[in-house]
Order: C-alpha cells, then structure tokens, then sequence
C-alpha cells in the first residue's frame, strides 16, 4: 500500500498531498480574504488553485482546471509542471505583498514536513493497545494551514503559524492563546456543516496580535541595554588596571562579565535584525535559516551555559579563599577551560540532535523533545544553581563560625552576614530557583522573569565592581587623571588603609584582604 497523508478529512498520496496542500495555502492566506475574496473565482485544482478575475468576462471560457494560464502553483510542489503556471506570475489587483510566494512557500513546505514526519507515522497496533484504549484517537491532519498529530479526544492548544496573516512577520502575537482543535469522543475532528456538506473546522479566532509581546520584546531590549552599559566600563576598567587584572578574583570577575556582556549584546542584536517588526532578517527568520539558528543558539544556549558556568567559578574561588588552606598562586587555567569548553561541547551535541529531530523556528522555542532540552540546557544550568546553592550555605557556615569569635559585635556582624548573602544572590544565580518554574498563562509572570534575568548582569556589575573600593579607586585615579573631577585633598590615610602609589602596589597585591569586596567582608567577619 502507498503511503498517503490526509488533508482536511481526504486522503492523498505523496505528490497529490504537496500540490494541493501548498495550492490551498495560496488560497487561505490570501485570495479567501479582502480585498480578494468575491473579486477572484477560484478552484483548487490538482495541479494548482485556478484564478479567474470575476470582472473579466473574456477570460470566463479559459477559467478551468486544464487551462495552465489560469492554475497557478510552487514549481517544486506541483504536480505536473506543464499543467500550471508559475506561482511568481500571479498578477492580480490590488497586487498581492512582494514576499507572497516566499511566504506561502514556507505554509507549502510546513504541509510537506507534516506528511512526511506525521500523516505518514502510522502508529503501531496490537491487541494490547487495542484492548488497553479506551476511547478512538482522532487521526493526524493537515487542515489547510496548521499540522496535527494524532490526538486523544479533547480541545487540543497550538501556536498560531507566522505565515497566515500573509503580509509579514507578526511578533505581536499573544503566544499564550492559539489555534484550537477539538477531537470529539467519537475519534473525529469537530465539524461544521455548511451547504449541507461537512468540513472539519479549526478555530483560529485566538491569532489575533495584542501589545503583550511587544511589551515582553520592550522590556528586555530595556532590561539587556542597562546591563551592556553597565557591564562594558567594569570590563573596560578591569582590563586596563593591573592592579585588577592582576588578582585571580577579578579576573574571574571579569569572565563572568564579559559572559554576561555577548549575552546581552546577541539579544539585542537578535531582536532587532531578526524579531522586531520590518526587521531586515526576518525572512531569514521566517525561513528557519542557518544563521538565524546559529545566532539564537550562541545566545540561548552557549551564553547561557557560560554565564551558569562562571557563576559557579564565583562560588568555588569564593569558598576556596575562605577555607583553611592556602592558595597562594591558584592556577585559572582549569576554570577557563571548564567555564567556556564545557558550554561548547554541550551546545555543539545539542545542536546537532536539534538539528535531526526538531529543526524548526530558528530553534528561539525549547525543543519539544523533552530529554534533549533537561539533558543538555535546564539540566545542567539546574544542576549549577544547585551547586552554587551549597556552597553559599558553606560560606556562610565558615562566617558565622568567624562572627562567634567576637561575641561583643555579635548583632551588627549577623546584619553584615546577611547583606553579604543576599549580595550573593544574583552572583551565584540563586534567583533563578525562584523563577525556574514558567508560568505560561501569566505574562506578567513572563514579564518580569525576562526582566530580572535581563538585569541580573546589571546587579552582578555593581556588587562585584562598583561597590568594591579597589575598583572605586581605580576608577577615581583614572577619573582625575584625565581632569575629569578634581583631585581631592591629600589626607592621612587611617592605618591600614590601602595606597596605590607605584612602591605600595606589590604590598597591595599580596593582601588577600582587597582581593574582592567578598573578601573583605569574610575577612572583618
């Protein structure tokens, strides 16, 4: 027996399925709505969807299914070539959008990717299953515009496909409602009857935009460009200062940092070339690209591995210098290789089985494979958040061990304990097990996890760098250096205060107590 795929409750075989399916495509994104519908008469045909101008009587005789002047198809999905004509030499008026043949190609290939990975999957049955199913299952479809699976009897939920508003790419679309489809106790899709005939029907009155996307995209483009001019002068200054990139602490700062940086820097980037309305690479979004994929990929999977990464660098060099044991020359090498080749190895492995088994959308969504997703992308980032988590309960541990030595201070040093572990919080990721769970129908909820997660960079700069008095320093000489403020008086410095004059600068250096303001709070604990 042939293989067949069914469209809209008939069956088909292979080439009949793509010539009509992207023929119907043609039909339900452009000519079955004003200013078309009514103007035009159309048929779908085997070979194509015929055409005819109602207006033009001349024509009434040649509008018929074997004239090619009049049927109109993809070259690659027709069925017969002879028999149509070229979709590109549709003229009609008003004239349809410039992309409408790029567009309707992406229904016309989404139809074939449908019967070929779904409405040709029969499922496998034998006398258990039929014993064990309770209920008839509706059978896979291709409907027109959308492809469903196999479904047990229910109202069914999926995204609205970009191409049917037909003009250009929508990102103002609600994600949280969609198409609707309902399979009814009996194993069939739910029907109208119209004209005394039956069709199935599938609702897609929830495709409609609204300003909850756009706000989403406002909010993190905001939230993404605070932590790039937040992060860039802190990467700058640790760079050029040897005095910071001298010590194994702000280099680890600066790793982390420079992570968060190109993740932010690749969201904006990605939002305004391929997402934001007219953008000039959204045909390559719309086509499922290979640049399109590798840029999402590089900023929802490489950059987010590498910033969990280096998170946890921050709470092993942390509780490393707290310990009891000495670590006078720590070699970074193993936690530059760690922090940025691991990440590597798991996005390249992931994008090569994403690429074989669920190559769709530029890969922006999670993958619909649930193992590939938690084995490769939220399990270890999981697995990090969790580490980090112990090791922040060790830290404070050692403080509080510290703080009992001096009972006389004891309340004011509990206080400095807990700003010190709340300061921890966005270093070490922690607030990501608040917001780890997604919920989907809230876009508030969706909202403001995009903007803390877009600002955690931001918090991450001022705790590290910003705050930390070696840093302010740094900044400050460079600051009047180039006349930029006034020099300050000189003072007597208090003892033990810290001096950056050239004979001071390798006694600074070895004072494990400056290392970070990390450092200086477990030390005066």
């Amino acid at each position: 027996m042939s293989a067949s795929c069914r469209l809209a409750g008939e069956m088909f075989s292979l080439a009949e399925f793509r010539s009509i399916a992207c023929a119907r495509c043609l039909l339900y994104i452009y000519l079955m709505v004003p200013p078309f519908q009514g103007r035009y008469e159309t048929l779908i045909c085997e070979d194509g969807l015929l055409v005819c101008d109602r207006e033009d009587t001349a024509l009434h005789s040649d509008c018929r299914c074997d004239n090619p002047n009049a049927v109109f198809n993809l070259p690659s999905f027709g069925k017969n070539r002879s028999h149509f004509s070229p979709l590109s030499e549709l003229s009609i008026s008003p004239r349809l959008p410039a992309d409408f043949a790029f567009i309707t190609q992406q229904c016309c290939e989404a139809a074939d990717r449908c019967c070929q990975n779904v409405l040709t999957k029969r499922p496998e049955t034998t006398a258990t299953t039929v014993t064990q199913t309770a209920k008839p299952r509706c059978p896979a479809t291709w409907d027109g515009w959308q492809c469903f699976p196999e479904s047990d009897p229910g109202i069914w939920n999926y995204k609205c496909p970009n191409y049917i508003y037909g003009d250009r790419l929508r990102n103002d679309i609600d994600p949280l409602n969609g198409v609707l489809k309902e399979c009814t106790d009996n194993g069939s899709w739910y029907a109208v009857h119209v004209d005394g005939q039956s069709s199935e029907w599938t609702d897609y009155r929830l495709c409609i935009t609204d300003n909850a996307s756009t706000l989403k995209m406002a909010a993190g483009l905001l939230a993404f460009t605070i932590t790039a001019v937040c992060i860039l002068p802190a990467v700058a200054f640790i760079s050029t200062h040897r005095v910071l990139y001298s010590q194994p602490v702000f280099i680890i700062h600066k790793h982390l940092l420079a992570s968060f940086l190109i993740a932010s820097l690749t969201f904006i980037f990605n939002c305004v070339f391929f997402v934001v309305e007219g953008a000039p690479g959204d045909h390559l979004y719309f086509s499922n690209h290979f640049s399109c994929r590798l840029l999402f990929t590089v900023q929802l999977r490489y950059f987010r591995l590498t910033t969990f990464t280096w998170m946890l660098a921050e709470g092993v060099y942390l509780y490393r210098l707290l310990s009891p044991f000495e670590y006078n020359h720590e070699n970074l090498r193993p936690y530059k290789v760690a922090c940025w080749g691991a990440p590597m190895l798991l996005t390249i492995v992931y994008s090569i089985l994403r690429q074989t088994m669920d190559n769709d959308e530029c890969w922006v969504s999670p993958s619909e494979v649930w193992w590939l997703e938690w084995g490769f992308m939220m399990g270890p980032c999981l697995v990090l958040i969790c580490t980090n988590l112990v090791l922040l309960t060790l830290i404070m541990c050692v403080v509080i061990k510290k703080i009992r030595f001096n009972p006389h201070m004891e309340k004011a040093q509990y206080t400095k304990a807990l700003r010190a572990a709340i300061f921890l919080v966005p270093v070490f990721g922690l607030h990501f097990l608040l917001t780890i769970y997604r919920i989907q129908s809230s876009h508030t909820h969706q909202i403001v996890n995009l903007i803390l997660d877009g600002l955690q960079g931001a918090a991450v700069s001022f705790i590290v760098c910003y705050q930390n008095k070696t840093f302010q320093e740094c900044m400050a000489k460079t600051l009047r250096r180039h006349g930029l403020v006034q020099s300050a008086p000189n003072k007597e410095k208090p003892p033990g205060g810290t001096s950056f004059h050239k004979e001071e600068t390798d006694r600074f250096l070895r004072s494990d107590a400056v290392e970070t303001n990390f450092g200086d709070r477990a030390e005066r604990l």
